[in-house]
């Protein structure tokens, strides 16, 4: 359980991942899937990952990453309830993940699902995503490197070559500064082709029937402030908001992060 936590000032020497990175590579994980041509299922994960973990009721604020980066089949996660200013979040193989009810503002890179499992259950609802290509800086993955987002409210690098690419994508509430819905896709093989797909074709193919793409009427971003103004149309996609004032430390139970820095620069 990864709860309550005001997590920032991270990869500041790195990259590739994000300020929280798992790792995966169970037993069931395949490296011909991941990095080389195979396509198949994610296999038992649940034999390994025997225990759901839960990442909730953070705060992350960085400029850099993939975000929230569940990489190399990192396996049955529930990701809900985060603020995250900067980035986004990104899953890799793997399966039994939910990402639901968060809220990823101006993500370096957007959400992403790289090199997915055929039949996973991977979910992603009730999420709030709003890009800025102003804040833009491009990841490069070990075996692709995608440039930047430019507004894109997914992407999606080599999906499975059957069935659905994720179990559920919806009730989602997108947004960005370039003014409509695009979501790219790299099919497998690596660098074969790009599709890139409006808010209509998206639905079309199954995918965010119930979603919407408006301002999410947030009271002052401009200040960091994420409440949502009650006729925010994120209500009727189904997002609940959550407490976002009460992020990191309980003051009284001693000094906060800043105050101890300070105290050990004096």
């Amino acid at each position: 359980m990864i709860e309550g936590n005001d997590i920032h000032d991270t990869t500041l020497e790195t990259g590739d991942h994000g300020p929280f990175n798992a790792w995966g590579r169970d037993s069931m994980w395949c490296h011909e899937h991941g990095h080389g041509p195979a396509c198949h299922g994610a296999g038992a994960v649940l034999d390994d990952a025997l225990e759901t973990t839960f990442i909730r009721g953070n705060r992350f604020v960085d400029d850099r990453g993939w975000g929230i980066d569940l990489d190399d089949g990192a396996s049955n996660y529930v990701i809900e309830e985060n603020l995250t200013i900067g980035i986004s979040v990104k899953l890799r193989e793997g399966d039994w993940r939910t990402v639901r009810n968060n809220i990823f503002i101006n993500g370096a890179n957007s959400p992403c699902f790289h090199m997915g499992n055929i039949d996973n259950h991977d979910r992603f609802e009730r999420n709030i995503i709003v890009m800025n290509t102003g804040h833009d800086i491009p990841e490069t993955d070990v075996n692709f490197s995608k440039g930047k987002s430019g507004g894109r409210v997914y992407e999606l690098i080599s999906p499975p070559v059957t069935g659905r690419w994720l179990e559920t994508m919806d009730n989602n509430l997108f947004w960005n500064d370039i003014g409509h819905f695009v979501a790219r896709v790299y099919p497998r093989p690596i660098r074969s082709a790009v599709f890139d797909y409006g808010l209509e074709q998206w639905q079309a193919m199954g995918y965010d029937t119930h979603s919407v793409f408006a301002d999410p009427c947030f009271q002052d971003a401009a200040k960091g402030d994420f409440r949502l103004n009650q006729d925010s149309p994120a209500f009727d996609v189904g997002f609940a908001p959550f407490p976002l004032d009460e992020f990191g430390p309980d003051p009284s139970q001693g000094k906060s992060w800043e105050q101890k820095e300070n105290q050990n620069h004096e």
